[in-house]
């Protein structure tokens, strides 16, 4: 988690790392945290909650990136076997 947020922070996400990161897959049970009531429910530290967001959907975004860029070079490449 915290080489994600770092990598975040310092803008160093991109298409090339993202798909090594997996704070995505981890994202809902990273978020809640046991109450500190003791009771079975879960509060949420929102500011916690706001920066895996943010790193989620810079991870996320480039993952679409990389998926489209790699699907028009497929593209390119069976239009040129033709």
């Amino acid at each position: 988690y915290s080489d994600a947020i770092q990598m975040c922070a310092e803008n160093k996400i991109n298409e090339k790392n993202t798909w090594a990161l997996d704070l995505i897959d981890h994202m809902g049970r990273m978020i809640e945290q046991p109450s500190a009531a003791g009771n079975d429910a879960a509060m949420t530290n929102f500011q916690f909650a706001s920066s895996t967001l943010d790193a989620g959907v810079k991870i996320y975004a480039y993952r679409v990136d990389s998926v489209y860029n790699e699907t028009y070079k497929l593209i390119g490449g069976l239009n040129r076997a033709k």
